[in-house]
């Protein structure tokens, strides 16, 4: 699914004159690679039909409840009528609230470079 979520952002980009239709073709092509494993969306498809049908919750969303549900994890969501749709059910503790997450640290300010260290700045045009 992250790979097709992020096809359409891309198409809808290219659609929007926002980026060429090469360059909406390149921000797919390596996504692949970004992750360890990729399921194919058929695997999940059934699973997901049948929680859907179960809470009255679109597919879509429920495509990642059956495969958090096969990897024995958990998945997050903002979506708040799912995890309303989810309370009581087996299913319930499949799903972390956004809200849910503690916060993630800010990272610290990069430090200054050592003294004497050649300086990354690009260097002035004359007469600027």
């Amino acid at each position: 699914m992250t790979v097709v979520v992020d096809a359409s952002v891309a198409w809808r980009k290219s659609r929007c004159c926002e980026v060429s239709p090469d360059q909406a073709k390149a921000m797919i092509q390596g996504l692949p690679s970004l992750f360890d494993h990729l399921t194919p969306y058929g695997e999940l498809a059934e699973r997901a039909l049948e929680i859907a049908v179960l809470i009255g919750h679109p597919v879509y969303d429920c495509i990642y409840l059956a495969l958090a549900e096969r990897h024995r994890t958990h998945m997050v969501t903002a979506d708040q009528k799912l995890l309303v749709r989810l309370s009581g059910t087996a299913w319930s503790g499949l799903a972390i609230g956004l809200s849910q997450l503690p916060p993630i640290p800010a990272l610290p300010p990069p430090e200054p470079p050592a003294p004497g260290a050649a300086s990354r700045s690009r260097p002035s045009r004359p007469g600027s």
